[in-house]
């Protein structure tokens, strides 16, 4: 555990030195060598997991929110994700339908096929692992953010996540409407 604490305590210096990042909370949840277990809302519905630690970040992003539904959706500037680093992190777990090491939950509004808004404003928070981790160059603390900055400037329209109804109605728009801005993986 000790070990696993170091690694994150430098990633989260590393977090907090990037230019993107404005604000990191952080709040412990190991006790001893274990994490403690906390349901997590995911694609596939809720999980049980043993987190160590979760950070809220808030980050720069050229994403886009919807006020209510029938507007045009408008420009945003930041994101805020809160990221559950689980007992394993940094390693995937394939015995899990999710083996990814962490969980996140977007907690402001966006309008984007594959993340959903957070709970304050009509979404459960979902963000789609697959296509986040397609976008990430390494996996650590700004590894997920790097990526989730490029997934945000990147929808993939043809598979948006299916609840809430908003990411479908994303998915349709940006059908539409390419991305204001691209950018590109190892730029």
């Amino acid at each position: 555990m000790n070990l696993l604490l170091r690694r994150l305590d430098n990633e989260e210096n590393e977090l907090k030195a990037s230019n993107h990042v404005r604000r990191v909370f952080k709040t412990d949840y190991y006790s001893g060598e274990k994490g403690k277990k906390i349901h997590v809302y995911t694609v596939y519905g809720w999980e049980e997991v043993e987190v160590v630690r979760v950070y809220d970040v808030e980050f720069e992003a050229s994403c886009y929110y919807r006020p209510r539904e029938g507007v045009d959706p408008l420009p945003l500037t930041t994101g805020v994700v809160r990221i559950y680093v689980l007992r394993w992190y940094p390693y995937y777990d394939d015995s899990r339908r999710l083996g990814a090491p962490v969980r996140l939950a977007w907690l402001s509004p966006i309008f984007h096929p594959n993340i959903a808004p957070g709970e304050k404003f009509g979404g459960n928070g979902v963000v789609c692992w697959n296509l986040l981790k397609a976008s990430m160059t390494k996996m650590s603390l700004i590894g997920i953010i790097d990526g989730l900055r490029i997934l945000i400037s990147n929808p993939y329209p043809d598979d948006p996540i299916s609840v809430p109804k908003i990411c479908k109605d994303a998915a349709e728009y940006f059908k539409k409407r390419p991305p204001p801005k691209l950018l590109r993986k190892n730029a």
